[in-house]
């Protein structure tokens, strides 16, 4: 989704917790850091801190020991060598989206590499090699001049090193592949200060671990090399259910039905990226009224994408909003997220984006009419009109890949379905709180386990054996253990913090 990004947020620092003051780092190994890196070491009492500390959600109000913004190599080996020689927990920093708020957990040392975000393209435009802290709107700019394309994610503000490690979602997926699918080469840093250039024959364990492993856990990622998809351009549509007419949550439930037991899984649909979204929309200052969207990119012509999606145009209370012959995909990314509403839709005058909390929940059994029909019953219950349910179809090519090729293990799947609620008060905060939990409840009888790493959540004790199968999570512990002995990469949801079986 766009919310982070689709305006021009004026987002002041969250208030500070009550006396809270994290764990000081020793005296010589600050001046250390102040002698040799040439960004900047950011402590509590500095200018900048409150900034620099806050997370893209406004949840989360951590305060980490030091944040370095780092804008050489040999700033960041100069901060791994603090780590391990003073052992506090280190996390990699790149956009700060972490939906659980470990790009800046209390009481660690942050690296932040949100300075290095080069983006050099092959002269024959087959890859490209991109810092990882460059974020999305930079490396598509880039892409776009030459009309090139890599899948990458909605909001134009994330970077590549997270966004990549823990797998990487978005509109053109079904099409390419997941964004890790897509790297052919990496550089990391790991806890011994080298440098490893890894592919698919140097350090192939490391490259399968990085690849869907999630970051902060293996090094720090420097750059990596994608491949390139040659056109930028694809053909876009919006297909809406009007979940508040007559008949109209009936209608979406068998939509869905239909879309899971036969559309998704046709051959000729491989060339259809698209996302169902369940949001609340309407002119400002209006009751919004809850509607079923499907929303989607084609590589192909407008033509060939109007007649695959006819079966579904066929559909009780199916909709053509729009659609578009091919436009460039940054353009078409944001019509779909924002046109004729954003996604979620909040008020024009609102300043600060509103604290979120998620809950991802990935489906592979196939759910009839009622059962979807019980879900969009429970969506109509939300206390706020900022819910939003989105549902990240999987299929296509991301089901096609090897399972072992890397570590994003969920090629089986049907899609993540995922839950955003807001908050603008406290008294509000509860009602959405307890809101999501009975959606958990709800969806609970149709999940297998599985969760998408990109997307963890606070206090989820469960993560190892939801992001990863016990095999591919022991593997990962076992390269943990070879490339950071003595864990100097931490965080609560770190790989090693949990056996596969806990």
């Amino acid at each position: 989704m766009i919310w982070y990004d689709s305006r021009d947020w004026k987002k002041p620092a969250p208030p500070r917790k009550a006396a809270r003051t994290p764990v000081p780092l020793p005296d010589e190994f600050v001046e250390f850091l102040r002698e040799q890196i040439s960004g900047d070491v950011i402590l509590p009492d500095d200018e900048g801190y409150d900034e620099q500390r806050r997370n893209s959600n406004n949840l989360f109000d951590n305060y980490p020991t030091v944040i370095v913004m780092c804008e050489t190599t040999e700033d960041i080996a100069c901060c791994i060598k603090v780590a391990a020689e003073s052992k506090f927990p280190t996390v990699v920093r790149s956009g700060g989206h972490s939906t659980g708020g470990f790009s800046t957990p209390d009481d660690t040392i942050v690296i932040n590499i949100r300075r290095k975000d080069k983006v050099d393209i092959a002269t024959d435009g087959s890859h490209v090699w991109v810092d990882a802290g460059c974020n999305f709107g930079t490396l598509n700019a880039a892409l776009e001049m030459r009309n090139l394309h890599m899948p990458g994610g909605a909001c134009r503000d994330v970077c590549i090193g997270g966004y990549m490690q823990g797998g990487g979602y978005g509109f053109t997926s079904r099409i390419f592949g997941m964004n890790c699918d897509q790297v052919v080469a990496f550089d990391i840093m790991c806890a011994d200060g080298e440098i490893r250039r890894c592919d698919a024959d140097n350090e192939p364990d490391l490259f399968w671990a990085v690849r869907g492993g999630t970051g902060s856990n293996f090094g720090v990622l420097l750059r990596v090399c994608f491949k390139l998809q040659p056109s930028a351009q694809f053909a876009g549509f919006s297909v809406r259910w009007d979940l508040g007419a007559p008949f109209g949550a009936e209608y979406a439930a068998n939509a869905l039905a239909f879309l899971q037991s036969e559309f998704s899984h046709e051959e000729v649909n491989d060339d259809l990226g698209f996302q169902m979204i369940w949001v609340y929309e309407g002119p400002e200052g209006q009751l919004r009224k809850p509607y079923l969207l499907m929303r989607g990119m084609y590589k192909g012509g407008r033509e060939k994408m109007l007649d695959l999606l006819e079966p579904v145009l066929k559909l009780p209370g199916a909709v053509l909003e729009y659609e578009f012959s091919p436009l460039p995909y940054t353009m078409l990314n944001t019509i779909l997220l924002t046109v004729p509403y954003e996604v979620p839709q909040f008020p024009r005058d609102m300043e600060t984006v509103p604290p979120e909390s998620k809950l991802s929940r990935i489906l592979s059994r196939a759910l009839d009419t009622s059962q979807w029909r019980t879900l969009i019953d429970h969506f109509l219950k939300s206390p706020n009109d900022y819910t939003t349910i989105a549902m990240e179809m999987y299929g296509a090519r991301i089901n096609k890949m090897d399972k072992d090729d890397n570590a994003f293990q969920h090629r089986d799947d049907y899609c993540d379905l995922f839950c955003d609620v807001f908050w603008t008060t406290e008294d509000e905060r509860t009602k959405m709180e307890a809101y999501i939990q009975e959606w958990e409840k709800a969806v609970d009888p149709f999940w297998d386990g599985s969760v998408y790493q990109n997307y963890p959540r606070p206090g989820d004790h469960r993560f190892s054996g939801e992001f990863w199968t016990p095999e591919a999570y022991r593997r990962l512990c076992d390269i943990k253990r070879e490339t950071d002995p003595n864990n100097v990469f931490r965080f609560p949801q770190g790989v090693g913090i949990l056996t596969s079986e806990s």
